[in-house]
């Protein structure tokens, strides 16, 4: 009986432990210096940086993205198309998110040599513009992983002397792996 409860405490406690370590991000939430704009079944997803860039050409834009470093993040890059539009859709109406909403943003998406797509962030729409207009601000956005920084070396549930759940108290330290691999 004393090594089914030791197993049913292990289960608990790793179900129990599970349930906080999952992604808890949501959609506007800050991560990693940017703002969340895409969660993935997988854990991966997307940030947009905290601020703009400024106004610049389509050139300028890949150029500065290319050498951009925030907050330790060297990874930032130009979004496509899709994830501009993603970003209007998502996080561009949150006030806090700094969007500037009567002003297009560039795409890293190209129609041809000298034209590139823009997102509209006053209507959502979606227009081609020539490479050289400077007036058009920039966002860069990043890849993530949620929760890397809550795993452990071990990845495992160690059980400390003492520690009480639902009534029960751990008499030793237990591997909660060790229990389940005897189930």
């Amino acid at each position: 009986m004393k090594n089914f409860t030791q197993k049913f405490i292990g289960l608990l406690a790793l179900v129990f432990t599970v349930s906080f370590t999952v992604s808890a991000q949501e959609i506007g939430d800050i991560y990693e210096e940017g703002y969340i704009f895409q969660i993935n079944e997988d854990g991966t997803g997307l940030v947009a940086d905290l601020e703009d860039l400024g106004q610049m050409t389509w050139d300028e834009a890949v150029s500065s993205t290319s050498i951009y470093t925030s907050e330790n993040y060297g990874d930032w890059r130009l979004p496509n198309i899709d994830e501009l539009v993603l970003i209007y859709n998502s996080i561009a109406n949150i006030p806090e998110c700094n969007f500037i909403t009567n002003k297009y943003y560039w795409s890293s998406t190209e129609e041809n040599n000298n034209r590139a797509f823009t997102v509209n962030f006053t209507s959502g729409n979606v227009a081609h513009l020539n490479k050289s207009v400077s007036s058009i601000r920039v966002r860069v956005i990043r890849s993530v992983t949620f929760g890397e920084e809550e795993e452990t070396a071990d990845n495992y549930l160690d059980l400390p002397q003492g520690w009480s759940m639902l009534g029960y108290t751990c008499m030793e330290s237990v591997d909660a792996m060790e229990g389940f691999a005897e189930i």
